[in-house]
C-alpha cells in the first residue's frame, strides 16, 4: 500500500485533485494506523490553496479521529503552502479548537 500512496501524492503535488479525492476516499475505510498517518501526509502536501483549505474544514469532521487532529494541522504547517493557510485556520477557528483542546 504504500509505494500506491507514494506515487499518489507525487500526482498530487503536481496538483491533481482527482488524486486528491481518491486518496481522501482511501483515508476513509483504511483502518491501520501508520496507513492513515502516511495518508494523512499526502493529503496535506497539495500546493493548490483550495485544496488546502478544504482538507482543514476536513479535518474538523468526524472522518479524522480526535487523537489524529492535531499530526494532521502539523502536518499541513511543515508545508511550503501549508504554513500560513494553517495559521489563519487556527485564528478562525480558535474557538472550535479551544472548545475541543485536542
Amino acid at each position: 500500500m504504500k509505494y500506491k500512496i507514494f506515487k499518489i501524492i507525487k500526482k498530487i503535488l503536481e496538483s491533481s485533485p482527482t488524486e486528491w479525492e481518491r486518496l481522501w476516499a482511501s483515508y476513509k475505510t483504511e483502518q491501520n494506523a501508520n496507513e492513515l498517518y502516511s495518508i494523512r501526509y499526502g493529503l496535506a502536501c497539495s500546493k493548490d490553496d483550495l485544496t488546502i483549505k478544504n482538507w482543514l474544514q476536513l479535518i474538523k469532521g468526524d472522518d479524522i479521529r480526535t487523537q489524529d487532529k492535531h499530526t494532521a494541522i502539523n502536518q499541513v504547517s511543515g508545508t511550503e503552502t501549508g504554513r500560513d493557510l494553517v495559521w489563519e485556520f487556527i485564528e478562525s477557528e480558535w474557538q472550535w479548537i479551544k472548545v475541543n483542546r485536542f
